[in-house]
């Protein structure tokens, strides 16, 4: 195998654009054979025999973001000379390999090993998404494409979403949950996909929400449908007719509570569903009309008051109160219970199951939208699960093939196939449905009924993303509302006040990223912060990794799942890659160094089956491991059997406080900030 040839090969570990420096490790030594490898595009030559002073100070000067001291620190419990020679000695074989002189293979091995070559990985971002399926299609069509997972499983995936496309710190293939508020950042990170005839293939009431400008940078695939829900089986027996609009509903209300029943249950028991109750049927007449939106993005730039722009919609939110469709749960309460028990008609809320009991005899749930007054804008609400676009680093020179390679997959993710394989689990999702045109909705599905009005765009997308900050401060003050504790226009003014302080103030920035925190850096920012927070000695954080025939939500939501982006650290992008999230506390165990490094070596088998996530062992700056000392560890990801070994010890300090803590004392803007000294 050739220089190029082995470039192309380590090239394979690039992630996100940042390409590995490579050293190459030969026994070709002559003045020509330098000038090959540079030529190559190979960053370092090292001439066998290998000079370990030589070979170690080529591998520091070409790191940019690791020095030797901090690659050091991965290598707990050996001293500096064996760390060096520990570095040395792993590239040296590695590329050994590569390199060795032994004979160039066949010419029919080597062109089809340079055809393979010449198609680089495209990656994209499981986060909670199994594509290994997708994967399998996308070979049986194009074998030459290569797919590769980077793997996401933090605490906060819309947010990581949000910072990947603002940064444009992305995989080829761009995976988002909402449609985000940052407009300009499409087209400035994302390639306009309308010129492709696969666009074609989508409902145009559907794809038309995800167009700005007369452009499309995202292709929606399946969402979930949200309504409100009733009991059928009780309708059918009480020869009761399903109200197409609230005047019916109205009318109707009377005649069920007559009949012994109750008209509707409803889970307010958070705050975030009192701000999407109100939002929904917001949905069903002013904030679906082109005023509407236009004064949604008014409204979040502070352009726009909600005394201005919702007053009118709440005087219909006080028909459903009024009626008793809209009413207060507390947190104790189970309404989803009693909707179930078969006497109540209709519930406003997310239904688990479609049958008040789980093996199937119960009564029969189904769906009903939103009510307009007359009818004329009754709405469901839509939660795409995945919308796709392609980076703009694609359109760069030397990406052509890799472009026409990402276009080909986004043109199988368009067919019935691709999208039923993107789909994963649809036989459990049965409140989902598909964005292509020519798509037939299964007669299992609850909203079969519903299909040709869903076709037709009668669907809202939920709001939330731009409102993050607001909604809890909103939704609280809408159940207050709804305890009947303070008016509407309280409410109203709420909103006003939060929102004028989420523009005035912002998120408190903990730090001004300047450089990419990988996830090794932030492993030992981790285990430094909590380590020092809870008084131990040294920590192990596991690292996500995806597993080809790993279930999505078996991946590993227990250490680090991804980077710290060039952007403005707050609150909610720490929460992305946090292993603690927001409320975990810092937790120790005590192991001796025997047992550390055998875990070390072992890794975190999460699901017990032997395909462990790797750990990093974090301690302090020339730490030595001492195989028979007794060590206080703080684990980021912890196999029971391996718990069972020591007791627990709770701090009680939370992770999310902790880190917040030291961010406030010490910025930290690049790897090189993050020092833990002994």
């Amino acid at each position: 195998m050739g220089y190029e040839d082995s470039w192309l090969d380590m090239q394979r570990m690039l992630r996100d654009g940042h390409m590995i420096p490579i050293i190459a490790m030969t026994a070709n030594a002559f003045a020509e054979d330098v000038q090959a490898s540079m030529g190559a595009g190979i960053n370092g030559h090292q001439s066998k025999p290998i000079q370990m002073d030589g070979a170690v100070g080529a591998i520091a000067g070409k790191l940019n973001q690791q020095t030797e001291e901090t690659i050091q620190i991965y290598i707990r419990g050996e001293g500096k000379m064996k760390a060096k020679k520990y570095i040395a000695l792993a590239l040296a074989a590695l590329m050994a390999l590569s390199l060795a002189a032994c004979g160039k293979p066949g010419r029919e091995t080597e062109v089809g090993e340079r055809a393979r070559d010449a198609h680089a990985p495209i990656t994209i971002m499981s986060a909670n998404k199994d594509y290994s399926g997708f994967i399998e299609y996308v070979k049986s069509v194009y074998p030459e494409i290569n797919i590769e997972i980077v793997p996401y499983r933090g605490a906060n995936t819309t947010q990581y979403m949000y910072d990947q496309l603002y940064t444009g710190y992305m995989p080829d293939i761009y995976a988002t949950t909402q449609l985000f508020t940052c407009y300009d950042k499409y087209a400035e990170n994302l390639i306009d996909l309308s010129k492709y005839d696969f666009t074609s293939r989508y409902n145009e009431a559907r794809i038309s929400q995800y167009e700005l400008d007369g452009k499309i940078y995202l292709l929606p695939t399946d969402y979930d449908v949200i309504g409100i829900a009733y009991n059928a089986s009780l309708f059918e027996r009480e020869g009761w007719k399903v109200p197409s609009s609230f005047a019916e509903l109205e009318a109707l209300a009377p005649i069920i509570r007559e009949a012994g029943y109750s008209l509707a249950d409803c889970a307010t028991n958070l705050p975030g569903y009192g701000f999407q109750y109100m939002c929904n049927i917001g949905d069903t007449g002013f904030l679906r009309s082109i005023e509407g939106i236009r004064w949604q993005r008014d409204f979040l730039a502070g352009n726009a008051t909600a005394v201005e722009g919702l007053a009118g919609t709440f005087d219909y939110i006080q028909k459903w109160v009024d009626l008793g469709m809209l009413k207060y749960s507390s947190p104790d309460e189970t309404p989803h219970e009693h909707f179930k028990e078969g006497n109540t008609a209709f519930f406003v809320g997310s239904i688990y199951g479609w049958n008040t009991k789980d093996d199937g005899t119960g009564d029969v749930i189904k769906p009903l939208p939103y009510l307009s007054e007359d009818g004329t804008q009754n709405m469901f609400i839509s939660s795409t699960v995945r919308a796709y676009g392609l980076s703009r680093k694609l359109e760069a020179p030397g990406n052509e093939q890799k472009l026409e390679d990402a276009l080909k997959v986004m043109e199988l993710l368009s067919t019935d196939e691709g999208m039923m394989r993107i789909m994963e689990r649809y036989e459990t999702a049965s409140a989902r449905v598909c964005s292509l045109k020519d798509w037939e909705m299964p007669e299992s599905s609850p909203y079969y009924d519903y299909r040709d009005f869903i076709a037709d765009g009668h669907v809202a997308p939920l709001i939330y993303a731009g409102w993050e900050n607001i909604m809890v401060d909103v939704g609280n003050k809408f159940m207050d509302y709804l305890r009947g504790d303070c008016t509407a226009m309280d409410v109203l003014t709420t909103m006003d006040a939060c929102q004028a302080e989420n523009l005035s103030s912002g998120a408190h920035v903990y730090a001004h990223v300047e450089e990419t925190l990988y996830v090794e850096d932030l492993a030992r920012l981790t285990g430094m912060v909590f380590c020092e927070a809870a008084d131990a000695d040294l920590a192990l954080i596991s690292l996500n990794e995806w597993k080809a025939g790993v279930s999505a939500r078996q991946e590993n939501a227990d250490g680090i799942g991804g980077a710290m982006m060039p952007l403005e650290m707050t609150e909610m992008d720490i929460v992305c890659w946090l292993p603690t999230g927001w409320y975990g506390t810092i937790q120790t165990y005590s192991f001796t160094g025997t047992r550390i490094r055998e875990l070390v070596e072992r890794g975190y088998d999460l699901n017990g089956d032997g395909n462990s996530y790797p750990y990093v062992l974090v301690a302090p700056e020339d730490f030595v491991l001492d195989d028979a000392a007794e060590y206080t560890v703080y684990f980021a990801g912890i196999a029971e059997e391996v718990a069972a070994e020591s007791e627990m010890q709770d701090s009680g300090i939370v992770g999310l406080e902790a880190m917040e803590a030291y961010l406030d004392r010490v910025e930290v803007t690049k790897p090189a900030d993050i020092l833990w000294e002994a």
